[in-house]
């Protein structure tokens, strides 16, 4: 009966599910993750633990590291087939390449496009005497100590043993002559994370002033947050809010800070300074093969969306202090502790006919405002009401500016009234409204004096017309006047 590791019956499994999809493979073929890991697994198997494996990496990363030292010093040992030797000086050469895990990665693949896997498992197995220093042969064999690092390979060699050797070579000679593996090798940007590989797009701009692109740096990564209107930027298709920039005219951008070595702000000048076009190259957040995020940028834009959702509240907040700061210079209120050129009449001729009377107006509502009745408290008075009640409605009441008091009464059909509330011109500390085409108006009054009381609320009305709500205002300022000066 013919031994069979369970790796190679898995490499078996995919190579038939390849041939089962067309003879063409490439990055966004559903199958080439999981063939690309489990042929990782059968090189690495049964690898001896260096002295130096130590530290936070995986198990599955201290392998690949040591089997590209393997690689490695395979060229500089004794001769070694050409096609090998173009992979690993191709491997060397790749500035986007971080870690040995990434090159260990990139080297296979390398090999998957220049139908070579097998021949450097062929080259392996003629080494097998200087495979013994770095695998094991028999995991059931040997000390418990020798056991206990048995662990770190998985298990014993595929490579060392004679009759696995030739199972696994013969399944990779059969995706050399029987399977195209068309990959993107210049999608290298990510192999240092996983063999998962991302979308890419290139777009390439003719120089010009501007490129209209705003980048936030999250670990390095320059990620695109806004594309300007009507730039150069916006309007290309395959650019968007949310990919990566990861390349600009040949030089790798990451690790990248403002104003480091890799800022794409310095190559981009460097560009429009020599009036030279600039090539882009941006990693999209979906993977191509599943649809959904791609799983290496999940911890990088999860961390970019909680920075762009501060971004956004620092700028919303912003804008709100811009337009409740202009808004503040057309307010229009009046206060009792307020000398006469602080607290001037919006109207001097409405104000000089304020001396009373009756109005029939909308009640909105009131807000208690705490301890503090002055006339920084309109404003928010009247927009707290105005979130409040924006699908109640009001209701109708007469408010009779007496000489000594403010007094409102619900209007009924019948023509009755009802008393609702009461305050004098000592207990109102201020009065006003925020716009001046605005019909709602404001006053605040105490439970008591207002230079005594320790309780205000503002009473929140609509007038029927602007100019109801400038008189009925500038009666009560006069209301004011005349009991500041009785007082």
């Amino acid at each position: 009966m013919s031994l069979m590791d369970p790796l190679l019956k898995s490499v078996k499994f995919l190579i038939q599910e390849f041939h089962s999809m067309g003879e063409v493979i490439t990055d966004d073929n559903v199958y080439l993750d999981k063939f690309c890991s489990t042929v990782e697994q059968c090189f690495v198997k049964g690898m001896k633990q260096g002295k130096w494996d130590v530290g936070k990496d995986s198990v599955a990363s201290k392998r690949r590291q040591r089997f590209w030292k393997i690689m490695s010093s395979y060229e500089t040992d004794g001769p070694i087939p050409f096609t090998i030797s173009a992979a690993i000086q191709a491997t060397l050469k790749n500035k986007r390449l971080k870690t040995n895990d990434g090159r260990f990665r990139y080297i296979m693949r390398h090999c998957l496009v220049h139908r070579s896997l097998h021949v450097l498992v062929e080259f392996m197995k003629s080494r097998r005497n200087q495979l013994k220093f770095w695998y094991y042969e028999d995991q059931k064999s040997g000390s418990n100590a020798m056991k206990t690092m048995a662990q770190f390979g998985g298990g014993s060699s595929i490579l060392i043993h004679e009759e696995l050797s030739e199972q696994f070579r013969s399944l990779l000679l059969t995706c050399s002559t029987s399977l195209n593996f068309e990959l993107a090798l210049d999608n290298s940007y990510f192999l240092d994370e996983s063999w998962l590989m991302p979308s890419i797009a290139t777009v390439e701009f003719v120089p010009t002033s501007e490129l209209g692109i705003e980048l936030i740096y999250i670990h390095g990564y320059g990620i695109v947050t806004k594309l300007k209107t009507g730039s150069v930027a916006a309007d290309q298709n395959n650019l968007g809010v949310g990919d990566l920039l990861v390349e600009m005219n040949g030089q790798p951008l990451f690790p990248a800070t403002f104003g480091g070595d890799n800022d794409a702000r310095s190559v981009w000048r460097y560009c429009r300074k020599h009036s030279i076009p600039c090539k882009l190259t941006v990693i999209k957040p979906r993977s191509p093969s599943t649809g959904g995020i791609y799983s290496p940028l999940r911890l990088i834009l999860t961390e970019y969306h909680s920075w762009m959702e501060i971004y956004y509240k620092e700028q919303q907040k912003q804008v709100e202090d811009k337009e409740m700061k202009d808004e503040a210079q057309q307010v229009e209120m009046m206060s009792p502790s307020k000398t006469k050129d602080q607290a001037p009449v919006l109207d001097p001729h409405a104000a000089e006919d304020g001396v009373g009377g009756k109005y029939q107006v909308q009640y909105i509502g009131e807000v208690l405002t705490g301890e503090d009745g002055g006339v920084m408290q309109i404003e928010k008075v009247i927009r707290q009401m105005a979130y409040k009640h924006m699908d109640k409605s009001a209701l109708r009441v007469t408010m009779t500016l007496t000489q000594i008091a403010v007094e409102t009464t619900l209007m009924h059909d019948n023509d009755s009234d009802t008393p609702l509330f009461s305050h004098k011109y000592a207990d109102i500390s201020s009065c006003g409204k925020i716009l001046s085409n605005e019909c709602r108006f404001c006053y605040i009054a105490g439970d008591t004096f207002c230079t005594i009381s320790k309780q205000f609320k503002g009473y929140v009305f609509e007038a029927e017309s602007l100019k109801q709500a400038r008189t009925i205002l500038n009666s009560i300022y006069q209301g004011f006047k005349r009991t500041t000066w009785f007082m």
